[in-house]
C-alpha cells in the first residue's frame, strides 16, 4: 500500500507522513511541491528535509502538467544520493527524451516507472520498471498482460496488448482525470460517480466517448 502525501508546504508532508506511519502503509508518492516554484536546488532541499524524518521509502511524482515544474534527470540523481530512503520515482513528465536521460544516468537502486499508461510500454523499453497506472483501475488484468510481457522480454506480445488498449488509455483523459475513470468504474460496478468539489463527474459528451470505447472493449477483456 502506497499513500500519496506530497504537498506545497513541506511541513504538511511531514504531517501526512506521520499519519501514514501510523496506519503502517508500505511507502510513500511524494508529488513535487506544486504552485510554489522553487528552483532544482529546493527540490533538493525539500526531499532531503521530507526523507530525513520518515522511515518509509519514497517514491518522488513527477508530474509538471499539474504542478508546474519539472524534475530534471540530474536532480533526481541527486535527491536519490542524498537521500537513501528515496528508492523511485514516478515520471509523468511525457518527455521520453527526459525520461531516457534519466534511466541512462541512474543507479541500479533507483527505480523508473511510467506514471503514464500510453507511454509504459517505451519506457519499459528503455529499462523502466513499471508503471503506476489509471488504466489498471478499471483494467488491472489487461494492463499486467503488457507489463509482464515486457518484463518476460516479449515485446510482440506487449506491442500487441499495447495496440488494443491504448485508445481507452487515452479516452480515459478525455477529460480532466479522474472524471473519466470514475465513470468507467461505476459503469463496471467499481465504485459511485461522486467526485469531490473543485472536480465534477465527466460530461455527457465525455460519458458518450467512454461507453463506445467500453464497448469496443467488451471483446478483448472480462472484468
Amino acid at each position: 500500500m502506497i499513500v500519496g502525501t506530497g504537498s506545497n508546504n513541506t511541513k504538511k508532508v511531514i504531517e501526512n507522513n506521520k499519519m501514514a506511519e501510523q496506519l503502517k502503509v508500505d511507502g510513500l508518492l511524494i508529488v513535487n511541491p506544486y504552485y510554489n516554484k522553487g528552483t532544482q536546488e529546493s527540490l533538493v532541499e525539500h526531499y532531503k528535509y521530507i526523507a530525513k524524518r520518515t522511515p518509509l521509502p519514497i517514491i518522488l511524482y513527477n508530474v509538471p502538467s499539474r504542478t508546474g515544474m519539472n524534475i530534471l534527470p540530474e536532480t533526481v540523481i541527486k535527491i536519490h544520493e542524498e537521500c537513501s530512503n528515496v528508492i523511485a520515482i514516478k515520471e509523468a513528465s511525457g518527455n521520453i527524451s527526459q525520461i531516457a536521460k534519466l534511466i541512462s544516468l541512474k543507479p541500479d537502486s533507483l527505480s523508473v516507472v511510467s506514471g503514464n499508461d500510453d507511454q509504459t510500454l517505451p519506457i519499459m523499453a528503455l529499462g523502466g520498471d513499471g508503471v503506476i497506472s489509471v488504466f489498471s483501475n478499471p483494467y488491472p488484468a489487461q494492463m499486467k498482460q503488457i507489463t509482464e510481457a515486457m518484463l518476460n522480454d516479449d515485446l510482440n506480445s506487449a506491442q500487441n496488448y499495447n495496440n488494443e488498449y491504448i485508445s481507452m488509455m487515452t479516452k480515459l483523459f478525455v477529460e480532466t482525470s479522474p472524471a473519466p475513470v470514475k465513470y468507467v468504474m461505476y459503469k463496471l460496478g467499481l465504485c459511485e460517480n461522486v467526485l469531490r468539489l473543485p472536480l465534477v463527474s465527466a460530461s455527457k459528451n465525455a460519458e458518450k466517448i467512454l461507453n463506445s470505447e467500453m464497448d469496443k472493449l467488451k471483446s478483448l477483456v472480462s472484468v
